[in-house]
């Protein structure tokens, strides 16, 4: 028996932009579903994201509420396209659902800002260090492990592709000091994180322990800029799974992201502290 998946961020984006279209213009599902001889019921399920529309039904949606507007018709039929089209981090759905779309926004991203609380991000990683965090965290063990650090090691050969992708990240202090498989593997790993941090689009600002209290006391997270017509996305991780943020919520992560960004140290300080801790640690 198949997987039966939940609907995918693109295809409740689509679904909400067009439920939004169809309250603006005062219809009723029932009015669309006479129109395009659909069953209220499919259109519903449309609108929730369960059954991704088709360009037809796009289509049919803007004709019937009189949008005329190119650059808005070219944004639905354009996020259509996408909730439809596969990308290569498909075959991981059945294990990693709310990852996938994860990576889906990340393959749309012109800016990422991060809060690291605890960890280095994942794309920033070596693959001992990423091995080590997720033994840690996860009960899969073997193969399973393997192919879930397999999948973190090609996310990151395709943010490295994305030569106009901005990496904007905010360190905690206690990052530095956190052992993560042993004083070897976290040496190597500070000495890449200096190293990535002398790229141009990668800028790492370290928010030190002496600064107090802090903006973000519960955690790490993340702001995914997109390209047009996309919004901005929060990405909250929990022990509970991901959580996706759109509208006022990220405002509010953005708030909190400017502030630790004014507390931290600069790049250029925080890059030399960073190697200076990495090459004067020892076991």
């Amino acid at each position: 028996m198949a997987t039966k998946h939940r609907p995918t961020l693109r295809s409740q984006w689509l679904g909400q932009r067009l439920r939004e279209l169809r309250e603006q213009n005062r219809k009723t599902l029932r009015d669309i579903a006479e129109f395009m001889q659909r069953d209220p019921s499919s259109i519903s399920r449309m609108e929730a994201g369960i059954h991704p529309a088709r360009i037809p039904d796009v289509l049919a949606y803007l004709d019937f509420c009189g949008v005329s507007d190119e650059e808005q018709r070219g944004a639905l039929v354009q996020l259509a396209k996408e909730s439809r089209q596969s990308g290569w981090w498909d075959r991981y759905v059945d294990e990693h659902e709310s990852l996938v779309d994860r990576i889906w926004l990340e393959s749309h991203a012109q800016q990422i800002d991060s809060f690291a609380a605890m960890v280095i991000p994942g794309h920033l990683q070596l693959r001992a260090y990423a091995e080590a965090t997720m033994l840690a965290t996860d009960s899969e063990t073997g193969p399973e492990i393997e192919r879930l650090i397999d999948l973190r090691m090609q996310r990151q050969e395709r943010l490295q592709e994305q030569e106009s992708l901005v990496l904007n990240i905010v360190l905690d202090e206690a990052v530095l000091h956190r052992r993560v498989g042993g004083s070897a593997v976290m040496r190597s790993q500070l000495l890449h994180l200096a190293e990535l941090a002398s790229a141009p689009q990668i800028t790492i600002r370290l928010l030190p322990f002496d600064v107090g209290a802090h903006p973000s006391p519960d955690g790490s997270f993340d702001i995914i800029r997109l390209e047009a017509p996309y919004p901005p996305v929060g990405y909250v991780y929990s022990p509970a799974g991901a959580i996706f943020l759109e509208g006022p919520a990220v405002g509010r992560l953005d708030d909190r992201f400017t502030r630790m960004i004014k507390m931290s140290l600069s790049a250029a300080k925080s890059r030399m502290r960073i190697r200076k801790f990495a090459l004067e640690s020892r076991e």
